[in-house]
């Protein structure tokens, strides 16, 4: 019996010197997490302030780009009139230092991405030639299969073979035939594209457009284009030199090596149609789309159309006169690298030159509704509280019922006429680009 009470309270004083220590561990514990809440509650209010602070900063640095560029190249701006006689440049300026209109690519990137456009959202397998129509030739294939499905069982049957077994074969057969159909892609950037076919979309048709516009349509004398000097040292290289703006029928191997130039993005002089190229995927732009453009136009240009209708002797006095409608121009070379004591910061700047800062988009203004006393400098209605508070009120009682949000004035176009305003791209410190 005391042997019993003696253990009991052994036990007892066990069981409570444990709950003690879980105690302490538990209080220990819930010390650490508030200091560690305490401490991640702190740091990310730090972070929030800090980022608030970036981005305050980096809205005033944009304020007073914005305004740079306003009093720098906006306002020296000049109003041209009836925009379709301007010549479109690129939106850099193709280092010209003068006034200009810009569009993506000059000219020619505009002509791809019209294309790229159209071949994209409304070309047919079947040509306007074609009278059938997609139903019938469903209608008329599912027939010639089910015919030749039943043929297939006959003769299987027949052989002793099953219709099955045939049909895995056949199967088989077409999809070898299908991998061999297959049009290997040109892995090597100089070489000659393979390009595809498809409704209206082919190398006649395409080229009939390129010189039906350029040579008939073209509001403006001539397309501007900027080449590489690499393009100057190869025409000026030749046993008979050419001048820039010069083209006659050229021979091998001096015609696959001029073609291979024209292809290579590191020496296009254009850099923003050399990254459209480069990057056409990523821009929208099908690959073979671009390639059917580019390639077209200086199969127009090198008198070597694959197009049946200026191939001909009428075809080639047109070809003829095509470059006339093309003014070629060479960027700047880059400077030689200069021997100084600071060397590599002065080289790296004669090379580059004046780093553009800004994309520009000039468009027809918008009429703004004129700010009333206690709005926003945009015309924008001050939010109230309560409308918020009710709301969400409202939205928490009927669940998944999401209330509208106040929707932003409709602004119309201020009335405009047949004029646009010219930029010049070329600033002192620095340049931009600008797309009209």
């Amino acid at each position: 019996m005391p042997t019993n009470m003696i253990l009991d309270h052994l036990v007892s004083e066990e069981q409570q010197h444990k709950a003690t220590v879980q105690s302490e561990m538990d209080r220990r514990k819930a010390v650490a997490e508030e200091v560690q809440r305490l401490h991640e509650e702190k740091m990310e209010a730090k972070r929030l302030r800090k980022e608030a602070r970036e981005a305050k900063r980096k809205a005033e640095e944009l304020a007073a780009l914005r305004q740079q560029i306003e009093d720098t190249f906006i306002k020296d701006g000049t109003s041209v009139a009836d925009i379709a006689i301007q010549e479109l440049c690129e939106i850099d300026g193709s280092n010209t230092g003068k006034v200009l209109v810009g569009g993506v690519g000059g000219l020619l990137g505009q002509l791809i991405l019209t294309l790229n456009i159209l071949e994209k959202n409304f070309n047919r397998q079947l040509t306007s030639k074609s009278s059938k129509s997609k139903k019938s030739s469903k209608s008329k294939g599912s027939s010639r299969a089910k015919a030749a499905k039943e043929e297939e069982d006959a003769k299987s049957a027949k052989s002793g073979k099953s219709g099955k077994s045939g049909k895995s074969a056949k199967s088989k057969a077409t999809e070898g035939g299908q991998e061999e159909e297959k049009v290997p892609e040109n892995l090597d950037p100089l070489a000659e594209p393979n390009i595809k076919e498809k409704g209206w979309f082919t190398k006649q048709n395409v080229q009939n457009f390129i010189h039906f516009f350029l040579s008939e349509k073209l509001k403006t004398e001539k397309m501007a284009l900027q080449m590489g000097a690499a393009y100057e040292d190869f025409l000026t290289g030749l046993e008979k030199p050419m001048a820039i703006n010069e083209m006659r029928n050229m021979k091998e191997p001096k015609y696959s090596q001029l073609r291979e130039l024209v292809r290579d993005t590191t020496r296009f002089g254009d850099r923003i149609l050399a990254d459209m190229k480069t990057n056409a995927e990523a821009c929208g732009i099908n690959p073979n789309t671009f390639n059917m453009i580019y390639e077209g136009f200086w199969d127009l240009y090198c008198r070597k159309p694959a197009s049946a209708d200026l191939s001909g002797k009428d075809g080639k006095a047109k070809l003829e006169t095509f470059p006339n409608h093309i003014n070629l121009s060479i960027a700047p070379r880059a400077a030689e690298p200069e021997a100084a004591e600071d060397g590599a910061e002065q080289t790296e700047r004669s090379q580059t030159g004046p780093k553009t800062r800004a994309i520009v988009r000039v468009r027809v203004p918008f009429n703004r509704p004129v700010p009333e006393e206690g709005e926003g400098e945009e015309g924008e209605a001050p939010v109230s509280e309560k409308p918020k508070s009710a709301r969400s009120k409202k939205s928490s009682k009927s669940g998944a019922t999401s209330q509208k949000e106040p929707e932003e004035p409709v602004l119309e176009e201020i009335e405009y006429e047949d004029k646009i305003l010219a930029v010049n791209c070329q600033g002192a410190s620095y340049n931009i680009c600008v797309v009209h």
